[in-house]
């Protein structure tokens, strides 16, 4: 076995600062590894399945390029040039996390002028199952070094990461590090291992459905629709790559090679199965060193909507133990609006629903609002900055402590009835609630028929919301943005959006393991999971 560190290592990386830095990697057994950095000397050795690890104390943030000098008493040797020390995240989930900054709206002219060198990212090459990378070498792209936050490669980078480094990095004036792991499509269950979602009666659907996929599954007819598909993908990329090349979005390639390929054939070799993810890609980053986790995902778990917050929480715990951190942050993005084909449904709006149940309930956790940046017809809306911004938001003020930010938009507390009115109250309306547009919209209400009806709406004052219908004499209930897709205006006054909510939810338990001291308002309780 010759001497070899973890994949991640690499010229222009970011270690996180205090907390102690995992080294690792593989030499011959018995062989002693030595690592030197920034005047730390610290040795492990290798055991007899050839693996080593060892940590270095925490390190203060510094931006000055230093080299983690790496040695083994076998004569083995490897350099790491240009390593800086500050903020690491890891930038997870699915096609939103993973739309890149030149398709971005503005992103191309945004990434023309990115010239932040003390932001690196290392994107985690999509292998889709364990072992593919030796099976087919030269098929995936194994680019595992970091590269700095420059023109050249700046519009490669996640949208949603690239605003939320750069807003970190201006406001703490410290290097920060992106670790994307992130691919499209991907369900929560693809990120998770199989024990986690073995260990929840209810999540196992996902693994019993896999399984019944592959007792059906006809081996050879499955290769060769797998390299059909591969055929169709590889075209698509590669007019998409030459759009973006031409300063236009690849998604654009539609209108040339029709739509993306999608979904892949469902068996071993697709990306999509369960657990598959999380052992050739998440476990090959672990345990590197990080300050949390920025989280965009739950599109391709709507089918499965009552289960997401049980799923959520168990990928968060799993996550969690994998780095043995049970305070690990997780921030996440709540889904953007988009019809799906049927705007007034509320599949969609369920799921966000169980996102918040998450957010209200599991500790170490923040979702940032991103409703009003959806779209209709698009499920990648290309609105990224202000995603970006508002996860930047919420690790300011939960994270680095800053009480001069403000993180959160207009949250429901509670409902009165005065005679044909609903009267809301809102905590976090800083500088007082607003209508973004002037107007308030995005209301429904409904009486004793429980038939909601749409509804007018005005701010009566600081953190009250007065909403009426004359087809309803006396409210029962008021819902906002229950929908899909719906248009909604209500802000703080610093432009932060509030969540969507129904008043009228069935009170349930949250997830197994979370916290007791749950912070749901009385009326607010979203929907059961199983």
């Amino acid at each position: 076995m010759t001497f070899s560190p973890a994949r991640i290592f690499s010229d222009y990386m970011v270690l996180q600062q205090g907390l102690p830095v995992p080294v690792w990697g593989t030499a011959a057994p018995g062989d002693t590894v030595t690592a030197a950095f920034a005047g730390q000397v610290k040795t492990a050795q290798a055991g007899t399945d050839s693996k080593w690890l060892l940590r270095l104390d925490p390190l203060p943030a510094s931006a000055e390029p230093r080299t983690l000098v790496l040695s083994t008493m076998a004569g083995g040797r490897a350099e790491f040039r240009d390593v800086l020390v500050g903020e690491v995240w890891i930038a997870g989930g699915q096609s939103n996390m993973g739309f890149i900054l030149a398709d971005a709206e503005g992103g191309a002219n945004e990434a023309a002028h990115a010239e932040f060198p003390l932001i690196r990212c290392h994107f985690v090459p999509r292998i889709p199952y364990p072992g593919a990378e030796l099976e087919e070498p030269g098929k995936y792209a194994l680019d595992y070094r970091w590269k700095p936050c420059l023109p050249e490669h700046a519009g490669g980078f996640s949208a949603v990461a690239y605003y939320f480094s750069r807003d970190l990095a201006r406001t703490l004036n410290v290097p920060v590090g992106i670790v994307d792991c992130s691919w499209g499509g991907t369900s929560a269950s693809c990120w998770m291992s199989e024990a986690a979602l073995e260990a929840d009666p209810d999540l196992r659907v996902y693994l019993d459905e896999y399984r019944e996929i592959l007792a059906r599954l006809d081996r050879q007819t499955y290769e060769n629709n797998c390299r059909a598909y591969q055929e169709k993908v590889a075209r698509y990329q590669e007019v998409a790559d030459a759009l973006r090349r031409a300063g236009r979005p690849g998604e654009e390639a539609a209108e040339t090679v029709g739509p993306y390929p999608w979904p892949p054939p469902a068996g071993p070799l697709n990306f999509l199965s369960p657990c598959n993810l999380y052992h050739s890609m998440l476990r090959v980053i672990q345990p590197f060193g990080v300050k949390g986790v920025i989280f965009y995902q739950g599109e391709s778990d709507v089918a499965k909507s009552a289960l997401y917050a049980r799923l959520f929480h168990a990928m968060i715990q799993n996550w969690r133990a994998d780095w043995n951190r049970s305070d690990l942050p997780f921030l996440f993005v709540q889904l953007s609006a988009y019809a799906d084909g049927a705007p007034d449904s509320e599949a969609w709006a369920l799921l966000r629903e169980q996102q918040q149940l998450v957010a209200r309930t599991v500790l170490r956790t923040a979702m940032a609002v991103s409703y009003d940046c959806g779209h209709p017809t698009n499920i990648h809306p290309p609105r990224k900055a202000p995603v970006g911004a508002r996860l930047a938001r919420l690790a300011l003020v939960h994270e680095y402590g800053r009480t001069d930010v403000v993180a959160s938009g207009p949250e429901f507390r509670g409902m009165i009835v005065q005679g044909n009115h609903a009267i809301l109250t809102f905590g976090h309306a800083e500088g007082d609630l607003t209508a973004t547009g002037g107007e308030l919209k995005g209301f429904t209400v409904c009486g004793e028929d429980g038939r909601f009806v749409p509804a007018a709406a005005r701010i009566r004052d600081a953190g009250t919301v007065e909403v009426s219908s004359p087809a309803v004499f006396r409210p029962v209930a008021v819902r906002y943005g229950w929908a899909n897709y719906a248009e909604i205006t209500l802000a703080n006054g610093v432009g932060l959006p509030a969540a969507p909510f129904r008043t009228d939810a069935p009170a349930v338990e949250p997830p197994p393991g979370t916290r007791s001291e749950c912070s749901i308002p009385e009326g607010c309780q979203p929907v059961a999971s199983g």
